[in-house]
């Protein structure tokens, strides 16, 4: 089995090929639908925030089929990988900024304004340790199916499949607790990883 994400970006595929569709401009569209989520979400009414979820999930099927295209079409460029990190950069910061927004119209008393924020700045976090050739989060090796690689390719397909556990949030009307795994991870995971890959860079040099 594949994440779900994966299988339906298999579907569009083949149509961006045949229209000659670039992998830059399948970004495009994915930051585009991204920054569309964000502010949707926003709105704070329960529509708004299936429609927002709906806007993310899109995005994140367009942002699995651009390196696909990609590489099939042999277009991969530096340019190409730099504007689909700041893609995912943008669009997963303005998600986690609109549903704080939404979730603070809806009960004014939390912190989720502050949540989001805090989530997306882990985010932009991620994305920047990226850019810069580091990371804290390694793939799992798809040629290793041993037990010793389990925990790594759960994570990986959370990681992917992430943007429809948002969708099947938002359709049931409980998409609070997403602000709290974002924020909690980046006191839990991104910084504390970052400063451990921080440490062992030091002690080679």
């Amino acid at each position: 089995m594949i994440p779900l994400i994966t299988a339906i970006a298999r579907c569009f595929i083949p149509g961006f090929i045949r229209l000659r569709i670039s992998p830059n401009t399948i970004t495009g569209l994915s930051l585009l639908s991204g920054v569309l989520a964000g502010w949707v979400l926003a709105r704070g009414t329960g529509p708004a925030l299936i429609l927002g979820a709906f806007l993310f999930l899109l995005a994140n099927v367009l942002d699995e089929c651009d390196g696909v295209v990609a590489r099939q079409t042999d277009s991969c460029t530096p340019l190409g990988a730099t504007l689909d990190t700041f893609a995912d950069c943008v669009v997963h910061a303005a998600f986690f900024v609109g549903l704080g927004a939404a979730m603070a119209a809806q009960m004014p008393q939390g912190p989720w304004v502050a949540l989001g924020w805090t989530a997306a700045a882990g985010g932009i976090l991620s994305c920047a340790l990226d850019v810069v050739g580091i990371t804290p989060w390694q793939a799992p090796d798809h040629s290793d199916k041993t037990r010793e690689r389990s925990l790594a390719w759960v994570v990986e397909w959370f990681r992917i499949d992430f943007s429809v556990i948002v969708m099947i949030s938002a359709l049931v009307g409980h998409a609070s607790w997403i602000l709290w795994a974002g924020a909690l991870g980046v006191f839990l995971f991104w910084i504390p990883s970052t400063f451990v890959i921080a440490v062992q860079g030091r002690r080679k040099s």
